[in-house]
């Protein structure tokens, strides 16, 4: 399950605001966004409160072919948060999605924005 992040992140090296940013509970819970219309490239953030930062990041292009897949592990998402851009471009991606699942416990929630 996910919620709408409320408090401003103070992260040295982190989001600057949680404006659009999502909490992602852990215990392998999922959020997706879609890509909607001509995209050239997309930001993921991630970060976490202070504890261990375990994910993977899938782009999904149709219902089940994930073209690239990345993998992130820090063990404090707040003084090391992770961000990486995702080139869209040269290829039809008007039905695809970028996933982000939360691999670490329950107990260690991450904060996660995807920006077009």
């Amino acid at each position: 399950r996910y919620q709408r992040a409320s408090l401003p992140l103070q992260g040295p090296q982190g989001m600057k605001t949680r404006d659009g940013a999502l909490e992602i509970q852990g215990g392998g819970t999922l959020k997706t966004w879609p890509i909607v219309g001509p995209v050239q490239s997309a930001t993921v953030e991630l970060m976490s409160e202070g504890g261990p930062l375990d994910a993977v990041v899938e782009l999904w292009q149709g219902a089940a072919n994930v073209t690239q897949v990345a993998e992130i592990h820090s063990q404090d998402g707040y003084l090391r948060p992770y961000s990486m851009e995702v080139d869209l471009t040269g290829s039809d991606y008007g039905t695809s999605t970028i996933a982000i699942r939360n691999k670490g416990p329950l107990e260690y929630p991450i904060i996660a924005r995807v920006s077009f």
